[in-house]
């Protein structure tokens, strides 16, 4: 079931800076779209400590701080597994990369699943 987009009574000042200003569309996009937006944000490290900062029941939904609603659900509840969509065997969160160095996001797949599928596309295995 889709989340419904919340109306947000407080936005940050800086909140007017970032790419994703008025580009609803590729925010509730797609998320790899929505993610490459994110990263080239000057205020990235300020929207993640923002949109972590509110109740779960105030998220908006969408890609936000080149996070999934799905992955910031995860930090809210703490949770350390997670399960990889290739294989589905559930699996500690260290055994998924990060999308970029800086952000708390991770890959939907684990590091042999998607090594797997990088050979695969290269031709390499």
């Amino acid at each position: 079931m889709p989340r419904v987009k919340a109306p947000l009574d407080y936005l940050p000042k800086w909140q007017g800076v970032g790419p994703c200003v008025g580009q609803p569309n590729i925010m509730y996009g797609s998320p790899g779209r929505a993610r490459a937006t994110c990263y080239s944000c000057p205020v990235l490290d300020d929207c993640c400590e923002w949109i972590l900062s509110l109740p779960f029941s105030a998220d908006p939904g969408g890609v936000i701080a080149a996070m999934t609603l799905e992955e910031r659900e995860a930090i809210h509840q703490n949770v350390t597994t997670r399960t990889c969509r290739t294989c589905g065997e559930p699996k500690p969160l260290t055994a998924f990369s990060k999308w970029k160095p800086h952000a708390p996001s991770r890959r939907p797949d684990c590091k042999p699943c998607d090594k797997h599928r990088r050979n695969t596309m290269r031709g390499t295995e």
